[in-house]
Formats: structure tokens, C-alpha cells, sequence
């Protein structure tokens, strides 16, 4: 009878034992596999904006190349490469910026060009590609810039082209056929698709690929990988995927899974042992126990055997080499007070646990980990747990560098480079969220647009570092007449704008002046003085971003119409009798 109860308390006792080892594994599996996507993310994230910044770069430039050819009566050669040799400088995936005005019946004629590279300026009387054609008739209907798909240029490589309709100055553009019939001309620019792939391949991890796709047309790439994300610029849709990013590591759940077995294993050895003598048992058992320990204290991992009161029965090495203690001292103590208060409760309970943590050293330090925590049930309830840790010190530094990293290209993308006052695109994010606001909540909004007078003379007789230098104390002057909430934005070559929130028309106009005034009063380094102009219009006339920006900017052009050095608000004109 006796030798019976033996033989079942055997058996509980090693499915007790595998079922420990099974829920370990299992949890560090899926601990390791929800670890595995967020690295892949953390990879993935930075590559797709760092495409999308990059051609948003680009479109932002073409577009600050057509707002100062809208504001222009005439557009030379020495104009255009004036304004786009910068963008040619900054970004070697442009191969070229063009200047194409249409004849009366709207088509391009022969385009003005600054370029880099070989790549065909598409027009030539008509427009040599249906696809550049229709970007560009998308562009003219929508007032935004437009993108081409991929095309092969002749020289066999792929590339891309953007359009930016330009328009009569002061033309309302409300409807679609306004625009066509204020539509002037366009500014294009072809970008080579492998070169903007390449700030975001300098971003990959080792051994991983970049496939993006417009639609089923192939971009960069030889298709494949796990979906990353989408950029949406130029009416196009790119889909992102990234192939050969790590999938979960196998040393965690291998090295528990392969602790449960031996654990298994060894127990078996000593219960099938314990049939002969005592004596003999007991030898045996001690031996394998010996084995035990060195099998456990031979791995990477920190392990450590629990009580129901989270003392420590079993101490690897590791675990207390890591944890700056020796394996006696750590041995019997309770690791809850000592080590990691996290795993108190799930052990005390009977659960399984697993997550992040800052464990304490023995020096008062702190140390990052990945823990599980796997109670071990023999039968009548658990009996304890074991832990399993290891340093993650190196990939949270790698994780904070990247941190790092993303907010300084963020912070990059939002400021122009010139005068660290905001770009134009931050500005009009800005323009249409304050648009919504003010909607929701009944406020007021107004806008301001500023440019100064004559400032083609400067760059003619002074030469351009000596008007990007005045532009430069310009933006000074700008940001300290600006009063708190109010937006200061670099919107076009010397073009500049303010967003006044909860402010109307007469507020608006004061600021305006006060800048005015400002900018009267400052000698310029090399220059003297300079003046500026100022247009001013306020909710109470539009009720949408593109229509208050339009208004502002007809009033700046009835400033510069009145003699320039001056703030004039928009007055609608009057109906006749």
C-alpha cells in the first residue's frame, strides 16, 4: 500500500514539474514575442518618417519656390536659380526645378530651368508624359501641390515629379474654374527615387530592406516585408513595408523551457533512486542536486528559487553577480524586500508574472530588467515561484538614443532652417487647428501676412548671405514683438505670417503695426533700414483656412499697392447700386 502512495505521489510530482516548466516557457514566449513587435515598430517608425520628411521637404521647398513666383510680376532664369539652388543643395535626390508659364490656352510652354542632373524637363510646347500632365492638371484644380507615380526617365532611372500651380496674385481661387483662369504657370521639380530612399535606408538596421509601393506600382524595393506604414504627399498614397527586422529571440523560452526539463529529468532520476536504500538514495540525490545547481548556475539568465514568502532557496551566479551580491548572502533572504517588490503579490497569490522592472542592487543602485515570474504547484496549491531576469541596460540606452533621435528630427522638421522662426508647413497645421478651435468654441482668429519691401534690391546689391542675414535679424525682431500664444512663421522667401488666436481684426491690426514699427525702427547689419508691408484679415470674413489666407494676403498686396511701409485690413469690396 505504502509502495503505491509512493508511486502516485511520483507521478504528481513530475506533472507538477513539467506543468511549471510549460507556463514558464510559455509566458516568456509571449513575452518575447509582444517585445519582438515593439522593437519592429521602434525600427519601423523612424525609417517611414524619415521617407516622408524628406519628400515632404522637397514639396515644401517647390512650394516656397511658387509663393514668391506668385508674388512676382516677372520670373527670370537668375530668379529661379537663385531660389532653387538651395534646394538643390539640400536635398541630392533633385535633379532639377523648372519654371513653366502657360499660353492663353493654359498649356506649359517652354520651361525656365535650374537644374542638377540629366534627367527631361517634361514640357515642351505640350506636356511629353500623361502622368506629368495629369499631376499637373490635379495641382492647377486643387491649388496644392501634386506628385507623379514613379516614371522611367531616359537614362533608365526612376523618378518622381512634383508640380505647384502658380496663379495670378490677389485672384480668388474659391472655385475651380478660378483657379484655371488665374492659373499662370507651374514650378516642377523631378526627384530621383532611389536618393529619397536614402535617408531612410541609412535608418535600417543591418540586414533589413525597404520595399514602398504607390498602389501596385513598385517605388523602392523588391516587394516583400512587414507592413510599416503609409506616407501621404502630392495626392499619392505610399505603402511602406520593411523586411528583415528581428523576430523574437529563442534564448529566454529556450533556456526555461530546457530549466523545466532538467528539473523534470533530475527529479525523476531521484524518485526512481529513492527505491533502494536510504543511504544510497540520499548519495544520489545529493549528486543530482549538485548537477542541478551547476546546469542552472552555468546560464546567461538570472535564476532564482522562491518560497510562498519569496525567500530565496536557489541563487545562480548571474543573478547575483547582476544583483551585486554574493550567492550566500542572497541566499534565504526575501527578495520582495530585497530585490524586485513587483513579484510579491503574484507569488504570495499563486500567479504567473512577467514585465519590466528596475530591480535593487545591493549597492542602492538600480538595474533595468525582463522578469517572468512562474509559481511551481505540487499538488495541493503553489509552493512557491521561480524568477527569471535578465539586463536589459544596453537596449534602454539604444531605446533612449532613438528617443533622442526622434525628437530631434521632429524638432528640425518644424523650425525653418534659416531663420528658427517656424516653417510653413508647422504654420499651416497650426493655421487650420486654430480654424477649428475658434469654430467650436465661438473665439475669434486673424491672420497677418507680412513681406518686406523691396527686398529683391538687398539680395542684388548686397548679395544673398547679406539678405539671409537680415532675414535672419528680421526673425528676431519678429519674435520678440510676439506676445504669448501669438504664432510667428516664416512662410515664403521674405514672406512671414502671425496667428493671432482669440483676437479680431482691430487686435490683429495693432500687432501688425507694432511689428511694422519695429522693423522701421531697426538698422539692419550691412543694410540700414528696411520696411515691411502687412496685410490683416479676421474670421468675421472667412470661415476656412485657405479662404482667410487668401484675404490676408489681397490686403498685403493693397499695402504694397498704397506705397508699401504700411498694415491695411481686408475691406470687402462694395456690391455696386
Amino acid at each position: 500500500m505504502g509502495r503505491r502512495r509512493l508511486t502516485w505521489l511520483n507521478v504528481l510530482v513530475l506533472a507538477a514539474i513539467l506543468a511549471a516548466g510549460t507556463i514558464a516557457t510559455l509566458a516568456a514566449v509571449r513575452h518575447e514575442r509582444d517585445g519582438a513587435e515593439r522593437r519592429q515598430a521602434e525600427a519601423a517608425d523612424p525609417v517611414v518618417r524619415a521617407l516622408a520628411g524628406e519628400v515632404g521637404s522637397i514639396a515644401d521647398g517647390l512650394e516656397g519656390v511658387r509663393a514668391f513666383f506668385e508674388s512676382s510680376d516677372a520670373v527670370t532664369s537668375a530668379d529661379l536659380s537663385r531660389f532653387a539652388a538651395p534646394l538643390l543643395r539640400r536635398h541630392p535626390a533633385l535633379e532639377y526645378v523648372a519654371w513653366s508659364p502657360v499660353d492663353a490656352s493654359g498649356a506649359p510652354r517652354t520651361a525656365i530651368v535650374a537644374r542638377r542632373g540629366s534627367v527631361t524637363v517634361p514640357v515642351a510646347g505640350a506636356l511629353a508624359t500623361p502622368e506629368v500632365g495629369r499631376a499637373l492638371a490635379a495641382a492647377r484644380d486643387a491649388a496644392l501641390p501634386r506628385m507623379t507615380p514613379p516614371l522611367t526617365a531616359p537614362d533608365g532611372r526612376r523618378v518622381v515629379v512634383m508640380a505647384a500651380p502658380v496663379y495670378d496674385a490677389g485672384a480668388p481661387l474659391g472655385r475651380r474654374a478660378e483657379r484655371r483662369a488665374a492659373l499662370r504657370g507651374y514650378v516642377t521639380g523631378a526627384a530621383l527615387v532611389a536618393e529619397l530612399g536614402r535617408p531612410a535606408g541609412a535608418r535600417l538596421p543591418a540586414g533589413a530592406t525597404i520595399d514602398v509601393r504607390d498602389g501596385a506600382v513598385p517605388v523602392l524595393g523588391g516587394g516583400g516585408g512587414d507592413r510599416a506604414g503609409t506616407i501621404d504627399t502630392g495626392g499619392r498614397r505610399w505603402s511602406v513595408a520593411i523586411a528583415g527586422l528581428p523576430g523574437p529571440s529563442a534564448t529566454l523560452p529556450l533556456s526555461i523551457g530546457a530549466s523545466g526539463l532538467l528539473l523534470t529529468a533530475l527529479v525523476g532520476l531521484m524518485l526512481v533512486s529513492s527505491a533502494g536504500r536510504e543511504a544510497s538514495a540520499r548519495d544520489e540525490l545529493e549528486r543530482l542536486r549538485s548537477r542541478h545547481d551547476l546546469i542552472l548556475a552555468s546560464a546567461g539568465d538570472g535564476i532564482v528559487g522562491l518560497d510562498r514568502d519569496c525567500r530565496a532557496g536557489f541563487v545562480n551566479p548571474a543573478a547575483a553577480a547582476m544583483l551585486g551580491w554574493d550567492v550566500e548572502d542572497l541566499t534565504g533572504g526575501r527578495i520582495d524586500q530585497l530585490v524586485l517588490p513587483e513579484i510579491g503579490r503574484p507569488v504570495r497569490a499563486g500567479h504567473d508574472a512577467s514585465g519590466e522592472a528596475r530591480a535593487r542592487r545591493r549597492d542602492g543602485g538600480t538595474l533595468p530588467i525582463e522578469y517572468s515570474v512562474t509559481p511551481i504547484d505540487e499538488g495541493g496549491g503553489p509552493r512557491g515561484a521561480v524568477l527569471v531576469f535578465r539586463d536589459v541596460t544596453e537596449r534602454k540606452r539604444a531605446e533612449q538614443r532613438t528617443l533622442r533621435d526622434l525628437a530631434l528630427a521632429e524638432e528640425r522638421a518644424a523650425v525653418d532652417a534659416l531663420t528658427g522662426l517656424a516653417n510653413q508647413r508647422v504654420f499651416h497645421e497650426r493655421l487650420r487647428e486654430e480654424i477649428r478651435r475658434a469654430a467650436r468654441h465661438g473665439r475669434g482668429l486673424a491672420l497677418v501676412l507680412m513681406d518686406f519691401d523691396h527686398f529683391k534690391r538687398v539680395n542684388d546689391r548686397f548679395g544673398h548671405q547679406v539678405g539671409d542675414q537680415a532675414l535672419r535679424h528680421a526673425a528676431g525682431v519678429l519674435a520678440a514683438e510676439t506676445r504669448s500664444g501669438e504664432l510667428v512663421a516664416r512662410v515664403g522667401g521674405e514672406e512671414f505670417a502671425m496667428l493671432l488666436p482669440d483676437a479680431d481684426g482691430d487686435e490683429a491690426a495693432r500687432a501688425a503695426e507694432r511689428v511694422r514699427r519695429g522693423i522701421e525702427a531697426t538698422s539692419f547689419p550691412e543694410v540700414g533700414s528696411m520696411t515691411i508691408s502687412a496685410g490683416v484679415c479676421d474670421l468675421s470674413h472667412a470661415r476656412d483656412a485657405e479662404t482667410l489666407y487668401r484675404l490676408a494676403d489681397t490686403a498685403l498686396y493693397a499695402a504694397k499697392s498704397a506705397g508699401r511701409n504700411t498694415v491695411r485690413r481686408y475691406r470687402p469690396p462694395i456690391a455696386p447700386d
